[in-house]
């Protein structure tokens, strides 16, 4: 049985060329080296986390010889206060901040770009194919400089540290998530609306009930890594809701204290408490995550 199953592996083995493996080769080694720059300033901050300042001074790249618990209660019991323009927040009110702010930017920024998606796609009106290209051009472009504009804009509205009002701000339908789900919308037939709509159903019922759910997959995928962005996103909540201070935020602030509270280990136990959820996040939904970002373009 065993020489029958080597024969049949022989047969499906496909040789490659010399040229072809040495590219394999090298193509291999070189993701391997990247890899392993990715990896290891994160085993590194790791045993700097559960490190004594005194042995990360002597002990700064090798394995802590004594293993402290410490520096996470710290990390924990302090707080972004007085020195920083929020209003003492713990590293698990930052937690909660991370989870509501992320959530509400993701569900509003899907939300309002699928439906503009499948109006764009969906219903042929002048202007429609224009706004798939001018929403195409602005991804292309550094709008880094519409900062202060976009501040200024806030302000008279009365959005800065308005965590009731902010998500307006979330509402765009013509960004990256919205080029996205055009590609997704162009490949469902519309023949499932129209027969919807022959049935007596109207265009709000049809977009909710019927193409909605088909394309839930794909916005759930999309979903998670906008999750995953805001997460990590600390520009616009410390701009704009800076009472309000994400784990992200805090992380970033962390600096202008961690002398006073434990040095580098304890900002380093910060950091990795503050990474731990969306690790879990990409642990548990992986293959989401990674066929939305081999997958994901335009159709059609």
């Amino acid at each position: 049985m065993d020489k029958l199953l080597r024969k049949e592996r022989k047969k499906n083995h496909i040789s490659r060329p010399t040229d072809e493996k040495i590219i394999l080769t090298i193509t291999s080694i070189i993701f391997i080296l990247y890899s392993f720059t990715l990896i290891y300033p994160f085993i590194w901050g790791v045993f700097a986390a559960f490190k004594g300042a005194r042995e990360y001074r002597v002990n700064i790249y090798g394995i802590p010889k004594k293993w402290v618990i410490t520096n996470f209660q710290k990390a924990l019991a302090t707080k972004i206060g007085e020195s920083v323009d929020s209003r003492g927040t713990s590293l698990l009110g930052m937690f909660v901040n991370s989870v509501w702010s992320s959530f509400l930017s993701s569900f509003c920024s899907l939300f309002f770009s699928s439906m503009t998606a499948y109006v764009v796609t969906k219903y042929k009106f002048f202007g429609s194919k224009f706004l798939l290209s001018f929403a195409i051009v602005l991804q292309a472009l550094p709008l880094v400089g519409t900062a202060p504009a976009m501040y200024a804009v806030c302000y008279k509205l009365h959005l800065i540290n308005n965590p009731y009002m902010f998500w307006v701000v979330w509402c765009g339908g013509f960004g990256y998530y919205f080029i996205i789900l055009c590609g997704f919308y162009r490949g469902i037939s519309m023949e499932y609306a129209e027969a919807a709509q022959i049935d007596g159903a109207t265009h709000t019922q049809t977009y909710f009930k019927i193409m909605l759910p088909m394309a839930l997959p794909a916005i759930f995928s999309l979903f998670l890594v906008c999750f995953i962005n805001s997460w990590n996103d600390y520009m616009t909540m410390y701009l704009y809701l800076g009472d309000y201070p994400t784990l992200s935020v805090g992380v970033y602030l962390w600096k202008t204290i961690a002398a006073q509270n434990g040095g580098t280990p304890v900002y380093m136990a910060a950091l990795i408490l503050s990474v731990v959820p969306v690790i879990i996040l990409f642990a548990c939904f992986q293959k989401k995550i990674m066929q939305q970002s081999l997958g994901g373009g335009l159709k059609g």
